[in-house]
């Protein structure tokens, strides 16, 4: 299976000889010249490592690693800084670090076996069930997920999935929202309720934009919405990060919190799927209503959500027809928590928190 790299160096030759060493690695690799240029990247693309040139024309690498830290969705990325101010060698850090400092110049191929050595604990040799009632696709991502050296146990049904987790302990849970009999949301519901299972990471698939069945799974606890896709390969390369987030997770001791009330980045992303805008503008709305009651994003709880509802109605309504808005503020008030701040947002009654 192929890894994903995203190589960031203001240098066409730095990049071109970087590509042709990761490539010559069986890496895909996708290069670019600036921070702007790579934020763009990283919002539309997975990747598996980031190689990131220190200093850039618009910023440094530094600084953009910072930001991948600091985003819910990029924080599990691992990265390799490259600096003519490091002193540290390609192998003078532990492979397992989040962040490994390579100086320059360095060697290639040294830093190829270094990337390798990233991307090797992400995921390969872990234990998945895969549930969804089509052979083909079945087929097509277990036998990508198996070219890793991973295990793959497969169920066609929600109730074969709960028959294999009460006597199978697996790594990650793969399962199609939209299934005969019980479907993916009342599968993960039931899941968290075993006793061996509470603490599972479960992906969920879907072929549908909609939101409103998304922001079902996240309440009950699915860590991540994917849409379906025959590039088995970049479906893959999503689901790995998923894995590499629950290992730092693991690797750092933290207990994975209950399912009934989600952790501030888990929440922050039901926030932003139930606004109902593309991403960049859902984080503009949520960013801004936040600023304007100081509150972090990354930080927003069920409770908060009573304060903050009030101030997200105002920026929805230049954005939404009054039946859209009424659809949003919906889902966002079924995540919210009331509590003494609690506030209706206006024209909709005390019905809206």
């Amino acid at each position: 299976m192929k890894s994903f790299v995203l190589i960031v160096d203001d240098s066409l030759t730095v990049r071109m000889e970087l590509r042709k060493h990761f490539a010559a690695a069986n890496f895909a690799v996708t290069a670019c010249g600036t921070v702007a240029t790579a934020r763009q990247l990283l919002k539309s693309q997975s990747y598996d490592l980031a190689v990131l040139d220190h200093i850039l024309p618009d910023g440094s690498g530094a600084d953009l690693m910072a930001e991948l830290r600091n985003d819910p969705e990029l924080s599990h990325t691992p990265v390799i800084l490259l600096s003519s101010a490091v002193g540290a060698s390609p192998d003078a850090r532990a492979s397992s670090q989040p962040a490994v400092y390579v100086a320059k110049p360095y060697d290639p191929e040294r830093l190829v076996k270094l990337a390798q050595s990233l991307c090797k604990s992400s995921i390969g040799g872990k234990r998945f069930l895969l549930v969804d009632d089509s052979p083909t696709f079945l087929e097509g991502l277990a036998g990508q997920l198996r070219q890793d050296g991973n295990t793959v146990l497969i169920a066609m049904t929600g109730e074969e999935a709960l028959a294999i987790l009460q006597r199978e302990q697996v790594d990650c849970a793969i399962i199609d929202m939209i299934m005969p009999g019980i479907g993916g949301i009342e599968t993960c519901k039931r899941l968290r309720t075993m006793e061996n299972q509470s603490g599972l990471p479960v992906v969920m698939l879907t072929a549908s934009e909609n939101t409103s069945g998304r922001s079902q799974g996240m309440a009950i606890g699915a860590d991540q919405f994917l849409l379906k896709s025959h590039r088995f390969d970049l479906l893959c390369a999503q689901i790995r990060g998923l894995v590499r987030k629950k290992q730092r997770t693991s690797r750092t001791g933290s207990e994975p919190p209950a399912p009934s009330v989600p952790p501030p980045v888990v929440l922050t992303e039901q926030v932003l799927t139930s606004l109902g805008l593309g991403r960049s503008m859902a984080k503009m709305v949520l960013t801004r209503a936040c600023r304007s009651v100081e509150l972090e994003p990354a930080a927003v709880t069920a409770a908060d959500l009573g304060l903050l509802l009030p101030k997200l109605y105002d920026h929805l309504k230049t954005f939404l027809s009054p039946e859209q808005l009424a659809e949003r503020v919906a889902a966002l008030q079924a995540l919210a928590q009331p509590g003494p701040l609690s506030q209706p947002a206006p024209g909709l009654g005390s019905s809206a928190v």
